[in-house]
């Protein structure tokens, strides 16, 4: 069949066949891209194709490490000869199928074309971050490519390469991907422009450990809501340590829609799916996931008789409710080590805790519900809303619900991608070293593990000095709000730059605030 005059050509056969009763044409050009397309061929005719290209990639460096940390698909072959080993990265368009008219599939290819090269120099820009070096097979000697093209199983993997299909009657793709509403490629997020206007689309990848400081609190929200939002646009859940109540404003678009149009960012107002958590209700303080020192240093016991006691006890019955502990303590014969007296005192205890805060100890968290990936290209905001909670419970009930989500992702292993980002607006309130120290250093433990597990952070302070130096030094990105909209942005292995914040898909925490600047 006859190649329309494809852009970037001449594009010359390098393969001919069937596939599966379809008819199968692999393509190559003078850069060394793959052009691959299936006819569908009734009664004599093409009425149908399927059309994606390639940009083989010689790559350099921990490319497996690298490609784990990519929100999209890559395949990488890599072919070794006696004296030399080439590995090869090919970064694929997504196939979309098309009605077999020549303005359809001249249109299309060049739109699949044009997102190939923002894709391309995305990537390689995200290799230099992680020391990984891609280039294209015309800035290497002619034997590296012809290594690539001799390889007999290539193009067959190439052909059938497994994914769904974009498709519509129009002959149009039809794209439900939520980066793309956002005028980003998947895994992008747009931030804002820059100070000579140009727009800023970062790979949320970056901000899987997220810092921001100075600025009026105003400010600080609003930079969280915008990174939150580029989780969300790029499937990953998000929870929300709401200490205000304020963030389920989010499942509703920002009322103020000609916004967005006038700052030039592509896409409509959007509301995300959301849940409520509250506790006592649907959240609860799991005794098996706190440290007893904690909950004796909340109670005011730490250095008193009964604290030890309770702490012995706790550490040898591994309960995870107040009735369980009570339960245990009905049927505990006295010892030497739990006379009579202390099985009371301890009774007395867990009783005067169910009676103070009602509902609060007895249950399980929705671990699961909390940390929820959704079921379409858009992720799911985990709203866990404070306002009402005692103080002296606040922190360690957010304790108890993290480790939970933490625990959970351990237990699924570690992939390498940002599987949910818990989110902290002023997060120092969770490091109370002053009155909370048992507590405060828990929590910071308890994030550390972001450094090796797929969960992430993304906290806001009013200064560094507000939290843990440990925290602060896990930090891949760094924003610090300049004044208003404008903030400063270090990212790891990146050159600083400045960026004017968009405004937010969803409706605003910060209301009316930013209409006025």
């Amino acid at each position: 069949m006859p190649l329309f005059k494809i852009a970037q050509g001449p594009w010359t056969l390098l393969m001919k066949g069937e596939l599966q009763n379809y008819e199968l044409e692999i393509y190559t050009n003078p850069q060394k891209m793959i052009y691959v397309q299936i006819l569908r061929n009734e009664n004599g005719s093409i009425s149908e194709c399927v059309s994606e290209f390639y940009q083989p990639l010689v790559a350099t460096g921990d490319v497996n490490g690298f490609i784990q940390t990519l929100p999209r698909e890559v395949i990488v072959v890599t072919k070794h000869l006696l004296d030399d080993t080439n590995t090869f990265l090919l970064l694929g368009s997504a196939p979309v199928s098309l009605v077999w008219e020549e303005s359809i599939v001249l249109e299309q290819t060049d739109i699949l074309l044009k997102k190939m090269e923002v894709s391309h120099s995305l990537l390689v820009e995200v290799g230099r971050a992680y020391d990984v070096q891609l280039k294209t097979m015309n800035e290497f000697p002619s034997n590296v490519s012809e290594a690539f093209f001799t390889m007999p199983l290539l193009m067959p993997l190439l052909a059938t390469n497994a994914h769904a299909i974009e498709s519509n009657n129009s002959g149009k793709p039809s794209d439900n991907s939520a980066a793309q509403h956002m005028g980003a490629l998947p895994g992008e997020f747009v931030l804002g422009t820059t100070t000579n206007g140009l727009m800023v689309k970062e790979p949320i990848v970056f901000f899987k450990r997220s810092t921001i400081f100075n600025g009026r609190v105003e400010h600080r929200k609003h930079l969280l809501q915008v990174i939150a939002e580029g989780a969300l646009f790029s499937n990953i859940p998000l929870v929300i340590v709401d200490w205000e109540n304020e963030y389920s404003c989010m499942r509703s678009p920002n009322p103020l829609s000609t916004l967005l149009k006038e700052q030039k960012i592509e896409g409509d107002p959007v509301g995300f799916p959301l849940k409520e958590f509250l506790p006592g209700e649907n959240l609860k303080l799991e005794l098996s996931m706190i440290h007893p020192e904690s909950l004796c240093e909340i109670l005011g016991i730490s250095t008193h008789e009964l604290g030890v006691n309770l702490i012995r006890f706790l550490r040898e019955h591994k309960v995870s409710s107040i009735d369980e502990a009570k339960g245990i303590l009905r049927q505990l014969p006295p010892t030497e080590n739990l006379a009579p007296f202390t099985i009371s005192s301890l009774m007395r205890v867990f009783t005067l805790l169910d009676q103070t805060f009602p509902n609060m100890y007895n249950g399980i968290n929705p671990t699961e519900e909390i940390s929820k990936a959704w079921f379409q290209s858009i992720g799911r905001i985990g709203v866990l809303r404070l306002r009402n909670t005692p103080p002296k419970l606040r922190n360690l009930l957010v304790y108890t619900v993290l480790k939970g989500v933490y625990e959970m992702y351990t237990r699924k292993g570690v992939s390498g991608r940002v599987k949910t980002l818990i989110m902290v607006p002023e997060a120092n309130q969770l490091f109370d070293a002053k009155h909370e120290p048992i507590l405060a250093k828990e929590m910071e433990q308890l994030f550390s593990q972001s450094l090796t597990q797929d969960v992430g952070f993304l906290f806001s302070a009013a200064h560094e000095i507000d939290l843990p130096r440990s925290i602060v030094a896990l930090a891949e990105a760094k924003l610090s709000v300049v004044s208003g909209r404008e903030a400063a942005v270090t990212l790891t292995g990146r050159k600083n730059y400045r960026a004017t914040i968009r405004d937010t898909y969803s409706q605003p925490v910060v209301k009316d605030f930013f209409a006025k600047l």
